[in-house]
């Protein structure tokens, strides 16, 4: 049986975690419409993906796999994620829609596919597993 560490969904948003608590941050984003696709995507290509690809491949994967599980479920309260990170602008109206855009970004529109032993995954939240993960070595 997988296990799922939702940790590294709060990671993988790192260089954004804590921007409302910057005003520069916030007044660079102060006319971000979060409902743009194509705007939102930008955000997330020039800020989250230079890391994320920095990262070392079991990184990746743990980031990948917490994503798709997230993004598998009905009820899945993705907006909690994104106010709880302290980002600098207001998530989308549906706020699935940030993480939907992000998976997009982070792994190039490769679908995500219904993995049954996701479904069945045990969910954990180890803080400090991606910090661990996360250092190039």
């Amino acid at each position: 049986m997988k296990t799922i560490n939702l940790q590294f969904i709060d990671a993988a948003l790192g260089p954004l975690v804590g921007s409302a608590g910057d005003r520069a941050q916030l007044e660079h984003y102060q006319n971000l419409n979060p409902d743009n696709e194509y705007h939102v995507k930008a955000v997330i290509a020039e800020t989250l993906k230079p890391r994320f690809d920095n990262r070392p491949e079991r990184y990746r994967k743990a980031v990948r796999n917490a994503l798709a599980y997230a993004l598998l479920q009905d009820d899945f309260d993705f907006t909690t994620i994104f106010i709880n990170n302290r980002i600098a602008f207001a998530p989308p109206a549906t706020s699935r829609n940030f993480f939907f855009w992000m998976w997009q970004i982070l792994f190039l529109e490769q679908p995500i596919r219904l993995d049954y032993t996701l479904r069945d995954a045990t969910v954990i939240r180890d803080f400090n597993e991606p910090l661990q993960w996360g250092r190039n070595a």
